[in-house]
């Protein structure tokens, strides 16, 4: 019976919910014919997720892990200075004050050799009466690196009234052009250098006159040696006069080159004689304003300078490397010369510690 009853009341069950069901459609016709309201509705728009794109993972960092404690380092504390006693400057002072003695071959070479008396360098009292033609014998390098001389036989071309023009026998030269030279060494050269430099003393032949010996040589377009200063009793290699070494297979006399060259030479002789100390860099600097302040160039030296601008002043490189050290002496006493004039140039020269 009960069954019979449970079957029944899920028969009428099923049927109810069967009208219901069809009184919603036969509604939801309704409304959808039924006239509606025109109405404008602007809505954002929903984002349109490409779940094809790979997302971005951003890893998050994590320090490691580790079983270890923490362990935070004190810090570390500083230890303490002990002031340092003061201390004397008795022998910075002592270096400072002391003025280096010049290297004087009249007092070095008596001590030095047994036998040999203290010498002073007193010229020859009464000069050689000199005229063109003279024929004399001169040592001269033949290589500068190993000190090696030999020995030239020279005639007297040309007597100036500040030089002695001599030429190597057996060497072909203009006479016309060497004149020249001579000539603008009398007027031009010595003067100038005399006013930029100071003067030189009179040579040991007791002779004012300044000899220029032309002749060969390797290396180089002129030079001087201050063994020339000194007699032949220590010197053996000495002319025992003031001479200039011109080179002229390198540069012909006439020219503004040969008398450039001249002038720097001849620096070099009255720098001798002014400061027994002479510093390399300050007197090659001085040689080539020589040439500068008597008007006559320089040539390229100076554009080796520009090429290496951080050539340092007063240290010098060997060989060719030296030509930008050259140029860097020479800027810096043309600067000088040009701010304060020759008397600048002569103080320098002239200092007790020339270069420091």
């Amino acid at each position: 019976m009960n069954r019979k009853l449970l079957i029944a009341l899920i028969g009428a069950l099923i049927v109810c919910l069967c009208l219901t069901i069809a009184g919603t459609s036969a509604f939801g016709v309704y409304l959808a014919s039924a006239p509606r309201p025109t109405a404008t509705v602007t809505r954002p728009p929903r984002p349109v997720i490409n779940e094809a794109l790979t997302p971005v993972i951003v890893p998050t960092i994590q320090p490691p892990r580790t079983s270890a404690p923490v362990v935070v380092a004190s810090p570390t504390a500083r230890p303490l200075v002990t002031p340092l006693a003061s201390m004397s400057n008795e022998t910075a002072l002592a270096l400072q004050n002391t003025l280096i003695p010049s290297r004087d071959l009249f007092q070095i070479v008596p001590r030095l050799q047994k036998n040999l008396t203290l010498l002073t360098p007193v010229p020859t009292s009464a000069p050689r009466v000199r005229r063109v033609g003279d024929k004399e014998k001169f040592f001269v390098t033949e290589d500068m690196a190993t000190g090696k001389y030999r020995t030239v036989n020279a005639t007297l071309q040309i007597i100036g009234t500040r030089g002695y023009f001599w030429v190597e026998d057996g060497m072909s030269f203009d006479q016309a052009a060497l004149k020249r030279s001579a000539d603008v060494f009398d007027a031009k050269v010595y003067p100038t250098n005399e006013k930029y430099f100071g003067s030189p003393r009179t040579g040991l032949d007791g002779d004012a006159h300044i000899h220029v010996l032309n002749t060969k040589f390797p290396d180089a377009a002129g030079y001087f040696s201050s063994v020339d200063l000194h007699p032949t009793a220590f010197a053996p290699f000495s002319n025992q006069r003031n001479i200039i070494y011109m080179n002229i297979e390198a540069v012909k006399p006439g020219g503004d080159e040969y008398n450039g060259d001249l002038a720097h030479e001849f620096q070099h002789l009255i720098h001798s004689y002014q400061q027994r100390n002479a510093t390399g860099w300050i007197d090659e600097g001085m040689g080539n304003l020589a040439i500068k302040v008597n008007g006559y160039s320089l040539g390229g030296v100076l554009d080796t300078f520009a090429k290496e601008p951080n050539t340092q002043l007063n240290t010098w490189a060997s060989g060719r490397d030296a030509l930008a050290h050259y140029a860097a002496s020479y800027l810096f006493f043309a600067y000088i010369a040009d701010r304060f004039g020759p008397d600048a140039i002569r103080d320098v020269i002239l200092a007790p510690r020339e270069g420091t």
